[in-house]
C-alpha cells in the first residue's frame, strides 16, 4: 500500500508537469507548427496513460492478492501424532489480559503435539530479538540481542534453562548466535524453497530423485516461510515458521503432510538471520 501511494504521488507530479508543459507549448504555438504541438502532446499523453494503467493494474493485483486466504493446516495440538518424535523450542508470546501486558517465553513443544511447556518468561520487547539454542538434549540457551550493535549483534543477557524448568544465568559474552542454516539433514538430503506472491513450494532432493513436500498455491500474497527449515534427528519431519507466526511441521516420508504445532511464535530472530526455532538434538 505504501508503494502504491508513493507511485500515485509521482503520477500527480508528472501530471502537473505535463499540464505546465502543455501551457508552455501553447504559448509558443505561434512560433512552432501545430503538428509539432500535437505530436508532443499525444506522446506525453500516451506515457501518462501507460503509467496510470500500470498503477491501476498493480493496485488491483495487490488487492486481489491481499484478499486471498492464508493457508489453513490442521493442528497437532488438537489431533496429536505419536509418530512424530522429537521436540522444538521457540519464543512464544503470552498476553496478560488483566494487566494488558505481553510476556515472551522460551517454550518447548513435543512434535507430536502432546505437550507444550513454557520454561522461562520475560517482559516482551519488540525491539529486542531473542534466540533459542540447544546446548544439549536437555538444556536450552536463551539469549537477547542488541541488533544495533556494530559490527555484529551483541548479547544483552543470556540464560540457560533445562527442560525440567531449572534456570541459571549465563555470561552474555559467552552466548552463541544460532546457525542461520537451521539443523542439518541427517542423511545428506537437501531442501529447496521457492516463494513468490503467495505460491510456496518446498522440494526434497535425495540421491534417488526429488519430490515436493509442500505446495501452496494462490495464498495471500504476503504469506511466506521465514528462514531455513530445521530437520528432525531421525529425518522424518522438518520444521518451519511462516509469516503468520505459526510453527509448521511437515513430514518427509509417505504422503507429506503439513500441520501446525504452535501459534503466536515470535519470529524476530529472523531479523538476525537465524531461525525462530530450534529442533532438539537426539538424546
Amino acid at each position: 500500500m505504501q508503494g502504491l501511494l508513493i507511485t500515485l504521488a509521482v503520477l500527480v507530479l508528472i501530471g502537473i508537469g505535463f499540464a505546465a508543459l502543455i501551457r508552455k507549448i501553447r504559448s509558443a504555438e505561434s512560433r512552432r507548427s501545430r503538428r509539432w504541438w500535437l505530436t508532443g502532446t499525444i506522446s506525453l499523453g500516451v506515457i501518462l496513460i501507460v503509467l496510470i494503467g500500470t498503477v491501476l493494474v498493480g493496485a488491483i493485483t495487490e488487492q486481489r492478492g491481499a484478499s486471498r486466504p492464508i493457508p489453513d493446516f490442521s493442528s497437532l495440538t488438537s489431533d496429536t501424532d505419536d509418530a512424530l518424535v522429537g521436540k522444538v523450542a521457540y519464543v512464544s508470546q503470552r498476553k496478560d489480559v488483566t494487566a494488558k501486558t505481553f510476556d515472551a517465553c522460551a517454550t518447548v513443544s513435543a512434535t507430536s503435539g502432546a505437550t507444550t511447556t513454557d520454561l522461562t518468561c520475560w517482559p516482551f520487547d519488540p525491539q529486542v530479538p531473542v534466540t533459542v539454542r540447544w546446548v544439549d538434549p536437555g538444556t536450552l540457551e536463551v539469549t537477547a540481542w542488541d541488533r544495533s550493535a556494530k559490527p555484529a549483534p551483541k548479547a544483552i543477557w543470556s540464560k540457560r534453562v533445562t527442560t525440567d524448568g531449572k534456570v541459571t544465568s549465563s555470561p552474555a559474552e559467552r552466548a552463541v548466535m544460532p546457525s542461520s542454516a537451521g539443523s542439518p539433514a541427517p542423511n545428506g538430503e537437501s531442501l529447496t524453497s521457492n516463494d513468490h506472491d503467495g505460491n510456496v513450494t518446498v522440494t526434497l532432493t535425495t540421491p534417488s530423485g526429488s519430490r515436493t513436500l509442500l505446495d501452496v498455491r494462490d495464498a495471500q500474497i504476503w504469506w511466506h516461510l521465514i528462514g531455513s527449515s530445521g530437520w528432525s534427528p531421525d529425518g522424518r519431519w522438518i520444521a518451519n515458521v511462516d509469516s503468520s507466526d505459526r510453527l509448521l511441521i511437515t513430514t518427509t516420508s509417505g504422503s507429506p503432510q503439513t500441520r501446525i504445532l504452535a501459534t503466536e511464535v515470535v519470529t524476530m530472530a529472523g531479523e538476525l538471520g537465524t531461525p525462530a526455532f530450534a529442533v532438539a538434538p537426539a538424546p
